[in-house]
């Protein structure tokens, strides 16, 4: 039996029309040959949009399974598209018009442009122009096929649907394209999705959150919901999550405070250079999402389709980098500050005169006048300055090391390190701990200091990636000074602690939700009674509160979550999740609350990793990163840092460090962690009042710094001493 003959069977089987006689030869076939099996399941896994009909049409007995893990959303997607491509060598071919949409009923073969041709069954498509291609509903096999002299040199074919565009270069892959229904309130919304199958080549997928691109056996997705940006959030906040609580574990009761942002940045940019067992791990620990994995034999590999991820890490580090960066377009706002500035300084001039010959008439109407006029200026100015945040990367690499150019390019690309800062490990490696301490205090604004202690480098050293990340913004609405007291914190232990705390009567910027003991929102009135008894208004004792507070210009917030019981922190810790952060943070609602949150100053630090003794990345699951890479059974495979293959100079992880400070006060925050691998070689009613709800901070309590627009958790911590 041919292949063609092969596919074609098995593609009846996925349709559920392969009748008995056929279901026994599709069974002789598998029992022939293990190739027939791996070929069984790669097509019944691309096919598993069907598993009804699969179940169904017979019982055919593959000698082995293999399972890839990708989503089933995406495998049922492209699944008509290989049952297409599978089918279409049987077919005769059909015409279309360049411009002229293409509903052939049957398989129908179409020149693109010179160089490409196209086969599809009940795809609606049209040539815009040599090299340009509308795709609007299905599915198409693409393949670039010999030139006839003359014809010139073959162009690069570009294929646009609603939720991106595929270019491509000599190469053959499936696209299809379909337009999905989403329920959403009483409302259906169309959504489409661009799915992008390579089998040689090199395929890009671009929208407008990024571009991806993909080599044979990558599943390339484009759909609202699916973008690099999006995907990459949702793997950092799964381990933000993860890490969170495994340092909770580790440090138990005590204050915690970290950038999973930064640990993550520092961890994907050494996961490029990761292979096999070891790039698997890594993945894992990190959350990368099922649509990074790749399929085929180069998986075992290159398990990872990790420009997934370094698009989305490098579309938020230009995110963050970027805000407030344009001169152009803070020129005018500007100016018009300094005219009000010098309108409110001649108003306040007036106004004190006029209250020295006690013309009160006249002063209260200038104090109305000055009050309008600091109005103004208050809103022109939080839309400059609003808060400082930059994220750096950098490599410090062994100068006669054999770095591979191409993971080196790739880093440079996406992490914007520049190139590998050239130094002298082997001879002078701590004048080299000295250069980077003194690059990341520069980076933090000298918040974060001796990130790399004595001791963590030596002759050995080959590599250190290091990430930095550096945030300053002021409240909204700062709190007032006076208002800040000596109050009692109560600890989980029932015991108190006077603390100084602050108090924002009736901050109207605040998101305020209340939540019970399973989660679930607890809806707090807008009025209640005269003379009732506010507590009633409250979840019960195991219930919990949060906040958000934003920072100027609103791109940025704090979030605290206080439980009602002081000690019922770890209750909330086991029902943190990212899914549960992004549902109950939905939930809060902008209202006037009463806040109390203290005031406090935290510097932590972790060696979240070492070859000699386990830690903390290790125990989550990243074992062999850690390993001697002598042994070729157990030990680190970082094959695509290096292009040497000598076995003495292959790398492994010999220590992750991560340091991160942070102060709250009354006019904002302050925040800043740095993260280091180190890499080295082996060795109602009118009577009713409204209802206005407290949140209190003094008890213990999780914080994190998130950016609004994409969720991204960008520091995580728990207060539980402030005197600690």
């Amino acid at each position: 039996m041919t292949d063609n003959q092969f596919r074609e069977l098995v593609t009846l089987y996925c349709e559920g029309v392969l009748d008995a006689e056929g279901i026994e030869q599709l069974n002789r076939e598998l029992a022939s040959s293990p190739d027939r099996v791996r070929a069984f399941n790669d097509l019944r896994l691309l096919m598993g949009a069907l598993p009804e009909l699969m179940r169904e049409s017979g019982a055919v007995r593959p000698t082995k399974t293999i399972r890839f893990p990708l989503p089933l959303l995406w495998i049922a997607a492209m699944a008509a598209c290989l049952v297409i491509g599978l089918t279409m060598w049987l077919q005769p071919p059909q015409e279309v018009a360049p411009g002229r949409p293409s509903q052939a009923a049957r398989l129908a073969t179409t020149e693109l442009a010179p160089g490409w041709v196209c086969e599809s069954r009940g795809a609606t498509f049209s040539i815009i122009a040599p090299g340009r291609v509308r795709l609007e509903q299905g599915e198409l096999f693409v393949k670039s096929v010999a030139m006839d002299a003359g014809q010139g040199e073959r162009r690069p074919l570009s294929i646009e649907t609603d939720a991106g565009i595929a270019t491509a270069k000599g190469t053959e892959f499936y696209i299809g394209n379909h337009q999905n229904n989403r329920q959403k309130g009483n409302e259906m919304n169309a959504m489409h999705a661009t799915r992008v199958l390579v089998l040689s080549g090199i395929v890009t997928l671009t929208n407008q959150f990024g571009a991806v691109a993909g080599e044979a056996n990558d599943l390339l997705v484009a759909n609202p919901d699916s973008t690099p940006v999006k995907e990459t959030v949702t793997a950092n906040s799964q381990f933000a999550v993860d890490l969170y609580k495994q340092l909770a574990k580790e440090n138990e009761g005590k204050n915690l405070f970290f950038s999973p942002y930064s640990v993550s940045s520092a961890l994907a940019m050494t996961a490029e250079g990761a292979r096999k067992e070891t790039a698997t791990e890594m993945g894992q620990v990190l959350r990368f999402p099922e649509a990074a994995r790749r399929v085929g034999d180069d998986a075992q590999l290159i398990p990872w389709q990790t420009s997934l991820i370094h698009t989305g890490m490098s579309e938020l580090n230009r995110k963050l980098n970027n805000a407030d960066k344009d001169p152009a377009k803070t020129a005018g706002i500007r100016a018009k500050i300094i005219e009000l500035r010098k309108e409110l300084e001649a108003v306040k001039a007036n106004a004190a005169q006029l209250k020295a010959d006690k013309k009160w008439q006249e002063y209260h109407a200038t104090q109305n006048k000055e009050r309008e006029i600091a109005g103004k200026l208050n809103a022109e100015s939080a839309k400059v300055d609003q808060y400082e945040i930059r994220v750096a990367n950098a490599l410090w690499g062994e100068k006669t090391y054999p770095f591979d150019p191409n993971y080196t390019e790739t880093i440079k690309k996406h992490y914007d390190t520049g190139s590998v800062f050239p130094v002298d490990f082997k001879t002078n490696f701590e004048a080299v701990r000295l250069k980077i301490n003194g690059w990341v205090e520069k980076q933090t604004n000298d918040r974060i200091k001796d990130l790399l202690p004595d001791g963590s480098l030596d002759a050995l050293t080959r590599l250190v990636l290091v990430n930095a990340i550096y945030f300053k913004g002021d409240w909204s609405v700062p709190f007032k000074e006076e208002n800040t007291k000596e109050r009692d914190f109560t600890l989980a232990s029932g015991n108190k602690q006077q603390t100084p705390i602050m108090y924002a009567p009736k901050l109207d910027v605040a998101r305020y939700g209340a939540f019970n003991a399973d989660g679930s929102h607890f809806e707090t009135p807008a009025r209640i009674g005269r003379g009732q008894d506010p507590k009633g208004h409250y979840p019960k004792s195991d219930g919990f509160a949060m906040v958000e507070l934003p920072y100027k210009g609103d791109d940025l917030s704090m979030v605290v979550i206080a439980p009602n019981d002081p000690a019922g922190l770890s209750a909330i810790e086991e029902k943190l999740t990212p899914d549960n952060l992004t549902q109950w943070v939905g939930q809060l609602k902008k209202r006037k609350t009463h806040v109390y949150l203290p005031k406090f100053k935290m510097e932590t630090e972790y060696k979240l990793g070492d070859a000699e003794e386990p830690g903390t990345l290790q125990k989550m699951g990243m074992a062999r990163a850690f390993k001697d890479p002598r042994n070729p059974k157990t030990g680190a495979q970082f094959q695509g840092m290096t292009t040497s293959t000598d076995p003495m100079e292959q790398l492994y992880i010999s220590k992750v460090f991560h340091k991160a400070f942070v102060e709250v006060n009354e006019k904002g925050t302050e925040a800043a962690a740095a993260t280091a691998v180190v890499m080295s070689v082996a060795r109602s009613l009118p009577r009713d009042v409204p209802f206005t709800p407290e949140f209190k901070a003094d008890r213990p309590f999780v914080f994190l710094i998130r950016e609004k627009s994409t969720g991204s958790v960008l520091f995580i911590g728990r207060m539980t001493q402030p005197a600690e």
